[in-house]
């Protein structure tokens, strides 16, 4: 049979198909994953570094603003006459009556004490306070009451007598000769204003009294439960 000339033609055509199907098997079976295909087929995940989200943590209740604490003052001493115009000056500040009691005291208080002994007028204490201010001492003012220590200087108090001899020597240490130490003893009737539960403000204002009654210290003291 002789050949016609579409043979060829034919020839490159099942060629062709043929190839065609082989690369269509070859991508389905390779290149493009069977929709049947188990899951343990895939990689396996790493499980043991899943974590589950847990819940957004609240956010924390703001610290509280803390409170200072109260203050507790002693103001004093004062004479009896001195204590009522000390009471009436209180008033004037925003003190409550029942804030401020009446310690009155003993002859022994069981303080100590650095002093200058009385002079005998009171412009003679000015003029030896003035001295010792000139040696560099800010501390020390003149008792201006009736009692038996009237013009007397008082340099310092202390709870204890060791604090009272190591005041003394350094105010001796700086020149001043006639101050002494000892046990500070009040005359019956001499008395400390408390004032309980104050605040800054209180003491403040209490300080600022000073001018009126220089002779009263205030210091801050604690509370009593």
């Amino acid at each position: 049979m002789k050949n016609t000339p579409t043979a060829p033609v034919l020839k490159w055509l099942v060629l062709l198909l043929l190839f065609a199907n082989g690369f269509f098997f070859a991508y389905t079976r390779f290149a493009v994953p069977s929709q049947g295909e188990p899951l343990q087929a895939h990689a396996p995940l790493n499980g043991d570094q899943l974590k589950l989200l847990a819940e957004a943590p609240a956010e924390p209740a703001p610290a509280p603003i803390p409170t200072k604490p109260a203050v507790c003052l002693e103001w004093g001493l004062f004479t009896e006459a001195q204590l009522e115009p000390a009471r009436r000056a209180l008033e004037r500040l925003p003190v409550a009556p029942e804030q401020v009691t009446v310690q009155r005291q003993e002859e022994n208080s069981g303080n100590f004490w650095v002093y200058i002994p009385p002079l005998r007028t009171r412009e003679d204490a000015q003029k030896k306070l003035g001295e010792v201010r000139a040696l560099g001492i800010e501390e020390g003012y003149i008792l201006q009451d009736s009692s038996r220590w009237k013009n007397a200087i008082s340099l310092g108090v202390f709870s204890n007598e060791d604090g009272a001899k190591r005041h003394l020597a350094a105010l001796q240490a700086k020149g001043v000769r006639s101050a002494v130490a000892g046990a500070r003893k009040h005359d019956t009737g001499q008395a400390l204003l408390r004032i309980n539960r104050g605040d800054d403000a209180t003491m403040e204002a209490v300080v600022k009294l000073k001018p009126q009654f220089p002779a009263a210290a205030v210091k801050a003291v604690e509370c009593e439960k």
